[in-house]
């Protein structure tokens, strides 16, 4: 109390809050509502600021003109940027499937008895068969995946929509649905891949691209081809999903490994083949401008590809 006394502290003076008049509001909105790599509040004094904030009416117009510009941003689909992501050499499912003489699922579908085609037909009261009917089909399809829970049957069912149902408002209602409604990631991943044939600039559009790996002798000249699904996930991450299958022959090469390591060069995920295995596979989520490296070893021989997604 003496010292208070004796040496009293010195007041601080707090400057008024400075004026705006409307017309100097409504500039300093418009300049603050740009869409900048920065905040634009760095381009005006923290006194301006801190006036047009203290008034709730422009505090709020600032608001709804920033969240209109964010709202004007276009969707960025996977499409958009797939070129930059694999370089030649890679092709859909359907093209690996022409190149190795194995007939697409919608021309199995046309030329041979299958359980989607008899299923099919217990869901339709058309005569003609479908493979002479593709609009028939389609509309067969989607009852089919409304009604019916056995996977075995929705998972082809989902991909062969995504080769005949091109026009189909329908169907891309149903596989964007699908996307957002079924819990089983398999189904969700393949609405995603048939919806991205059908509307490849949809917003839940996925892609899908194969390439033919030959790792020379050390696989008894035979390929396997390497399978990238990438589709849209939460929080605007991508999903990756790898697989690797043989192109001739039922199994992989026992020990073929499947390894995905970071930016450092270090393994963060990893399968191996075992004696009678159909396809490795890995999945995994990253954001845009991640990277990642891809490599398959077998023995010796080994293929690495590096993504930025």
């Amino acid at each position: 109390w003496v010292t208070e006394e004796l040496t009293p502290s010195p007041k601080l003076t707090v400057k008024p809050m400075a004026r705006l008049s409307s017309d100097e509001a409504t500039t300093l909105i418009k300049q603050l509502s740009q869409e900048t790599l920065y905040s634009p509040r760095l381009d005006i004094p923290f006194a301006k600021w801190q006036a047009l904030l203290s008034n709730s009416k422009w505090r709020k117009e600032l608001y709804q003109q920033r969240s209109l510009v964010y709202s004007r941003k276009p969707s960025i689909t996977l499409l958009s940027w797939l070129d930059n992501f694999l370089e030649a050499g890679w092709q859909t499912v359907e093209e690996i499937q022409v190149r190795n003489g194995q007939p697409t699922l919608s021309l199995a579908y046309r030329s041979q008895p299958t359980r989607l085609k008899d299923s099919l037909n217990g869901n339709s009261s058309a005569s003609s068969p479908f493979s002479e009917n593709i609009p028939e089909a389609v509309t067969a399809i989607i009852k089919l995946l409304k009604t019916n829970n056995s996977k075995q049957t929705n998972l082809p069912a989902i991909e062969l929509l995504g080769e005949i149902a091109h026009g189909s408002l329908d169907a891309i209602a149903l596989l964007a649905d699908m996307i957002n409604t079924t819990q089983d990631h398999d189904l969700r991943r393949q609405a995603a891949v048939s919806l991205g044939k059908l509307d490849p600039n949809h917003p839940q559009a996925g892609i899908r691209r194969v390439k033919i790996i030959d790792l020379e002798m050390q696989l008894n000249e035979s390929q396997v081809a390497f399978m990238v699904t990438l589709i849209p996930a939460a929080d605007g991450e991508i999903n990756v999903h790898l697989r690797v299958y043989p192109t001739n022959g039922k199994y992989l090469k026992h020990n073929l490994e499947l390894l995905v390591l970071d930016q450092q060069g270090e393994i963060f995920l990893s399968a191996q083949s075992r004696t009678a295995d159909n396809w490795i596979q890995l999945e995994f989520n990253g954001e845009k401008g991640d990277s990642f490296i891809v490599k398959l070893v077998l023995g010796d021989a080994s293929f690495s590809k590096e993504f930025l997604l």
